[in-house]
């Protein structure tokens, strides 16, 4: 499980925080191959990069932060209709009414559809990482994200307790791996978030009024 969390990990961040930041940056300056793969449009953290790829991130985590619950929803939803349907859509009457009242032929059959499914905490993990690793490695220059992270955090709180004592089964009994293999990944936040804290700091068109633009004589 704790080499499900570390993929499906990077494979977030990855989708997350850096593909829409490669798909826009221009490397021409860094080196001439890497120009015909990273042709976009920001050589650096420009104001207009801000503009632009600064607020789509914003609001991707912004969006990211309400999924749980609209998951949750859906889920609930979906368990309460083919439960209905078991029962002869007997929705309006009484719980143990409802029980006795079943389509299916199989105990098995039976406690796949009441009893609800497995409690997966490594992709939890992983969703938590995500907006860890998204946060500090761009959260000095959009310090948006520190609000939005807590937003997240407080959201994937709420909904894991609801889910843990309506909707999951009993969670399977776990040692500290995946703990332990999470504050080894939180170690690296620090370091990134101060080495590209630097990078976006040190383009001081963010701090001006005006953008300064060099003019090419042909």
């Amino acid at each position: 499980m704790t080499k499900i969390v570390n993929g499906v990990f990077i494979a977030l961040f990855f989708n997350t925080g850096i593909l829409l930041v490669l798909t826009n940056a221009n490397l021409s300056d860094v080196s001439g191959w890497l120009s015909a793969v990273f042709s976009g449009t920001f050589y650096d953290y420009s104001p207009k990069w801000y503009a632009n790829v600064g607020s789509v991130l914003v609001s991707t985590m912004l969006l990211n932060a309400f999924m749980p619950p609209i998951f949750e929803a859906i889920t609930n939803g979906t368990a309460w209709l083919f439960q209905t349907m078991d029962n002869g859509w007997r929705c309006c009457k009484k719980k143990e009414e409802r029980m006795y009242h079943t389509k299916t032929t199989q105990i098995y059959q039976y406690l796949d559809l009441y009893t609800g499914p497995d409690y997966i905490v490594h992709y939890k993990y992983s969703g938590v990482l995500n907006v860890i690793y998204v946060t500090m490695l761009y959260g000095l220059g959009l310090p948006a994200l520190f609000p939005i992270a807590f937003l997240s955090f407080f959201i994937y709180w709420a909904t894991e307790r609801y889910q843990l004592a309506y909707t999951y089964q009993l969670p399977p009994a776990m040692d500290d791996k995946m703990t332990v293999n999470a504050m080894n990944l939180l170690a690296y936040t620090p370091i990134m978030f101060l080495m590209n804290g630097y990078w976006m700091l040190s383009n001081r068109q963010m701090f001006e009024n005006t953008i300064n633009s060099l003019t090419y004589s042909t």
